[in-house]
């Protein structure tokens, strides 16, 4: 099995913290695209992992889960709480049969969250959420609009609701794919009410 091992010195400092760091081999489980995107999601943060618990010891998943989020720099520090929370959780952390947070879905959160902040000057981080089948949904409160986007395979999932002025609520759905991030925009923009009506996407 291919490994790839960057040496460092011991006393510098890199983004994964002092010393070398080696990534995990391949896991033969693992396809292609989860493997990209949790590397990018450790690029994104600065963790300390202790050396009992180094990568190539224990397996990329189950370091993680132990991991102290020190980075996502654009994120508040509450954010960033939120995410070292969520990659902690394992497999019936509801004490039932909850599924382990998918990491490459973390990755998606954090990404979405980043745009819609450069996208946003006034931009209000969302709370993040774990689902009992391991993926993250975003959930804004407003006095009459709520926005929910579910993390899920290859698309964003959307509710909204609507309080109108007799205090009826209306709900809406819709779901757009992964790469449309500008259907997402669309989405938070109705929440701040930039967007008089829910999107058509």
């Amino acid at each position: 099995m291919p490994t790839t091992t960057f040496n460092r010195p011991a006393n510098e400092i890199t983004q994964f913290g002092h010393g070398a760091f080696a990534p995990v081999p391949q896991e033969p489980e693992w396809d292609q695209r989860r493997h990209v995107a949790e590397q990018e999601f450790i690029a994104r943060i600065r963790v300390a992992v202790p050396i009992s618990d180094h990568p190539l010891k224990v397996g990329l998943a189950k370091a993680l889960s132990g991991i102290v989020a020190f980075g996502c720099f654009e994120l508040s520090p509450d954010s960033r709480e939120q995410v070292a929370e969520l990659s902690k959780l394992q497999k019936g952390w509801d004490g039932e049969s909850a599924e382990a947070i998918k990491l490459h879905v973390l990755a998606d959160a954090v990404e979405i969250v980043c745009r819609l902040m450069k996208a946003f000057p006034t931009f209000v981080e969302p709370f993040m959420v774990p689902t009992f089948d391991g993926y993250v949904q975003l959930e804004w409160h407003g006095p009459k609009r709520t926005l929910e986007i579910e993390v899920a395979p290859g698309c964003w999932n959307a509710t909204g609701t609507f309080v109108g002025s007799s205090g009826e609520k209306t709900y809406f759905h819709s779901e757009c794919r992964k790469a449309d991030f500008a259907d997402v925009e669309k989405l938070y923009g109705w929440f701040v009410g930039a967007e008089l009506l829910w999107p058509l996407l």
